[in-house]
C-alpha cells in the first residue's frame, strides 16, 4: 500500500469513528427508559398469563373505550420475553437499543453508498439528519425505533425494485404483517411504498405516452398494494385495526409537546436546521433535474426505466425520492415525533441525488485539500464525543425518581411510591397522572390506575384533558374526586395542585401518608397505613 492510499485509510477510519462515535453520544444522552414500555411490558405479562389476547381494558378504574387495540403490542411482548422471561433485564434493552441504533444507521449509510454517494458527502450530510431525528430516534426502546429500522429496509426493498428485481415483494408481505404489530408507523411505510407507486406510475406513461402500457408496467404493485391492504388486518384484532388506526391517526393530541408543529418548539436550533435540511434538499433537486450533475448510473433510473443516454432522460425520471422526502418533511412539520421518519428518509434519498453535482465536486475537492486536518479533527471529535458518552453511562438505564436543580421538566417515575404501595400489598384506585401511571401498573398489577400514556389505545376523548385539568387545578378540579373516586392519589409535588391546594386536599379529608423529594401518597383521613417520610433519601428505580 503506497503513501496516498495510506492517507486515504486513516481518512475514512478517522471519518467513520466519527460518525458512529456522533451516534453514541446521541443516543447515550438519552438512558432513561421510555415510558410507554411500562404499559406493553404490563399487556405482554397479562398475554402471557392468560394465554389469550385481552381486547377489554384491565388497567384502569375509570372509563375505557369498548375494545382497546394496542398497536404496539408485539414490541411489548417481544422485549418482555427479551428481559424477563428470559432474564435479560436492563442490559438486554440497552443491547437491544444500540442493536435497532445500528441496524438503522449502518442501513441509511449502506443505502446512500449504494446509491453512489462518496463518504464525503455522506459525512458531512449525516450530522444534519441526526441532530433533526436523532432525539426521538434513540431510545429506550420506544416502538418507533422498530418502524425505523423497517423503514430503512423499505427503502432498500424498493431499490431492488428500481434495478428490476421482484423478489422484494416476498420480503415486504411478512414485513408489512410483522410491522402493524410492532407498531402503528407502518402507515409510513405504506405511505413511502404509495409514492414509489405514484411516481413509477407517472413515470411509465411518460416515457410510453400509453395508458394500456402503463397498467402493465406498474400492474405487479397494483397487486402488491391490494396484498398489503389486506395483510395490515392479520393481527389479534383484525378488522379493528385499521379503523384505529385512522382513529389515531386523526385524533388532535394538543396536550403532548411531541405531537406539536415544530414551529411550535422552544428549541430555535432545531428549526433551524430542519430548514437547512429542506434548503439542501430543495436544492439536490434542482441540480437533479436542471443536469448539473455528472451521470450516476446506480441512481439515473428509476421504476424498471433505464436511460442510456441523459439527453433523453425525462425530467420526471426518479419523482419517489422528491415525493417520499418531500411527505417526511410534511410529516416533521406537523409533528415534531416524527423528525426521525423525516430524518431517515432524507439521509437515505437526498445524498444520492447530489452525487456528480456541482455541490459534490466541491464537497470532493475540499476533502482532498484538507485531507489531513479532517483527519486529525475527526480523531479529535471521536475522542470528545466517547467522553460524553461514557459521562451519559451509555450503558447504563435510567430510572430517575427525583427532580433535579438543573432540569424541571425532565421525566420521572414514581419509585418511591411504587415502593411504598407495594411493600403495603396494597389493592385498589389510584389516581395518577398521565406520565406515570403505567410505571405503577407494571410494578404493583393490584393497582389500578385513573389514566396512563395509552392515550387513545384505552381512554375516550376529554379522558386525558380532564386529568391534566385536576392535577394542574383548572376550575372544577374537585369534582374529579366525586366522578372518579380514588382509594388513594398521586401527587406530584411540583403541580399546581399540591402547590396551591395541599391544604384544601387534606380539609377535603387526604392526607398524605408517603413523602418523598418528588411525589406525595394522599390517603383518606383514618387510613390505617403507616406514614412514610423518605424526603432525605436517594430512590432508585430498577429495571424491569
Amino acid at each position: 500500500m503506497d503513501a496516498i492510499e495510506k492517507r486515504n485509510s486513516f481518512l475514512t477510519i478517522a471519518v467513520a469513528l466519527a460518525l458512529a462515535t456522533a451516534v453514541l453520544v446521541v443516543a447515550s444522552k438519552n438512558m432513561i427508559v421510555d415510558l410507554d414500555l411500562f404499559h406493553e411490558l404490563s399487556l405482554a405479562r397479562q398475554i402471557d398469563q392468560e394465554g389469550l389476547m385481552p381486547t377489554k381494558d384491565s388497567f384502569a378504574y375509570t372509563p375505557t373505550i369498548d375494545k382497546v387495540v394496542h398497536h404496539e403490542w408485539l414490541t411489548g411482548v417481544f422485549l418482555y420475553w427479551l428481559c424477563v422471561k428470559l432474564g435479560g433485564g436492563s442490559i438486554a434493552l440497552v443491547a437491544c437499543k444500540y442493536i435497532l441504533t445500528i441496524g438503522i444507521t449502518v442501513g441509511c449509510f449502506c443505502y446512500a453508498r449504494r446509491n453512489g454517494c462518496a463518504l464525503h458527502l455522506f459525512a458531512t450530510l449525516a450530522p444534519l439528519a441526526l441532530l433533526v431525528g436523532g432525539w426521538i430516534a434513540f431510545t429506550n426502546v420506544r416502538a418507533q425505533a422498530f418502524t425505523l429500522l423497517f423503514l430503512v429496509m423499505t427503502f432498500w426493498l424498493l431499490d431492488v425494485d428500481r434495478r428490476g428485481g421482484r423478489w422484494w415483494i416476498i420480503v415486504w408481505l411478512p414485513l408489512v404483517m410483522i410491522w402493524g404489530n410492532f407498531h402503528g408507523g407502518v402507515v409510513s411505510g405504506i405511505g413511502i411504498i404509495g409514492c414509489y407507486g405514484i411516481a413509477k406510475t407517472l413515470e411509465a406513461y411518460l416515457a410510453t405516452r400509453s395508458v394500456a402500457e402503463t397498467f402493465q408496467s406498474i400492474r405487479y404493485l397494483l397487486l402488491t398494494g391490494i396484498a398489503t391492504a389486506a395483510l395490515i388486518n392479520v393481527s389479534p384484532y383484525g378488522t379493528d385495526y385499521v379503523p384505529y388506526l385512522i382513529r389515531a391517526i386523526r385524533l388532535p393530541r394538543p396536550l403532548i409537546t411531541e405531537w406539536d408543529p415544530i414551529w411550535a418548539t422552544d428549541v430555535w436550533s432545531v428549526i433551524a436546521i430542519y430548514l437547512i435540511t429542506l434548503g439542501i434538499a430543495a436544492l439536490a433537486m434542482w441540480q437533479y433535474f436542471s443536469g448539473d450533475r455528472k451521470t450516476n448510473e446506480s441512481f439515473k433510473f428509476s421504476a424498471g426505466l433505464r436511460t442510456n443516454d441523459s439527453k433523453d432522460q425525462s425530467p420526471f425520471v426518479n419523482l419517489f425520492p422528491i415525493m417520499a422526502v418531500g411527505l417526511t418533511a410534511y410529516l416533521s412539520a406537523k409533528h415534531q415525533r416524527h423528525g426521525s421518519l423525516y430524518a431517515v428518509t432524507w439521509i437515505c434519498l437526498v445524498p444520492p441525488m447530489l452525487v456528480g453535482t456541482s455541490v459534490d465536486q466541491v464537497l470532493s475537492q475540499m476533502w482532498i485539500k484538507y485531507r489531513q486536518p479532517i483527519m486529525i479533527a475527526s480523531f479529535a471529535f471521536a475522542i470528545v464525543a466517547i467522553g460524553f458518552s461514557i459521562n451519559n453511562r451509555f450503558w447504563q438505564l435510567q430510572i430517575p425518581s427525583q427532580t433535579s436543580s438543573v432540569d424541571r421538566k425532565e421525566v420521572l417515575y414514581p419509585v418511591g411510591p411504587t415502593d411504598y404501595l407495594a411493600d403495603q400489598a396494597f389493592t385498589g384506585n389510584l389516581m395518577a397522572p398521565f406520565n406515570y401511571a403505567a410505571y405503577v401498573s407494571w410494578k404493583t398489577p393490584t393497582v389500578k390506575v385513573s389514566i396512563d400514556s395509552r392515550y387513545e389505545v384505552a381512554y375516550p376523548p376529554g379522558a386525558v384533558e380532564e386529568s391534566v385539568a385536576f392535577y394542574h387545578a383548572l376550575p372544577g378540579w374537585e369534582e374529579q374526586l366525586t366522578n372518579y373516586p380514588p382509594d388513594v392519589i398521586l401527587l406530584p409535588q411540583l403541580a399546581p395542585l399540591a402547590v396551591n391546594h395541599l391544604e384544601t386536599l387534606q380539609a377535603m379529608g387526604w392526607q398524605p401518608h408517603y413523602r418523598d423529594q418528588s411525589f406525595l401518597l394522599l390517603f383518606p383521613t383514618g387510613s390505617s397505613l403507616p406514614i412514610v417520610d423518605r424526603s432525605t433519601e436517594t430512590i432508585v428505580g430498577t429495571f424491569p
